[in-house]
């Protein structure tokens, strides 16, 4: 590590560069159909990577549910539950509005190492338990 050099005397503290990376590992079949989206934001002084392909699954479960939110009705209500003490709660109490919102779920079995191919136009593959039929035995 290169030290950054700073001047002890002066009371200020010196620190050292530290490097760092990232890596990742992606397994054969999960390359097919990737695709890597890149966006630099030098405002924000950001650099944003996405990966997207695609891999076999099967949907498992699906589900709905009544989910309830509650959130502040007013800007100024959120300010008080954010920077208010708890005294100042008890005599100003926050107001809330109740949103409901049907939530959908979706739980799939994702198989990444299955190798999967398709004819053009295709999206679904099916597997049988045999290829045999009762008969030709």
């Amino acid at each position: 590590m290169d030290k950054t050099k700073i001047d002890s005397k002066s009371g200020e503290i010196i620190l050292e560069k530290v490097k760092f990376g990232m890596q990742g590992v992606l397994i054969g079949e999960a390359l097919r159909g990737l695709a890597i989206y890149q966006r630099d934001d030098f405002i924000a002084d950001e650099l944003v990577y996405a990966l997207k392909g695609w891999m076999l699954g099967e949907s498992v479960e699906k589900r709905e549910m009544q989910v309830t939110f509650f959130n502040p009705a007013t800007w100024w209500q959120m300010f008080k539950a954010s920077y208010f003490p708890d005294f100042l709660v008890r005599k100003f109490p926050i107001r809330e509005k109740v949103v409901e919102k049907k939530v959908h779920f979706e739980k799939w079995a994702c198989y990444p190492k299955l190798p999967g191919v398709f004819k053009e136009g295709t999206r679904t593959i099916k597997f049988v338990d045999s290829l045999f039929v009762e008969e030709d035995l």
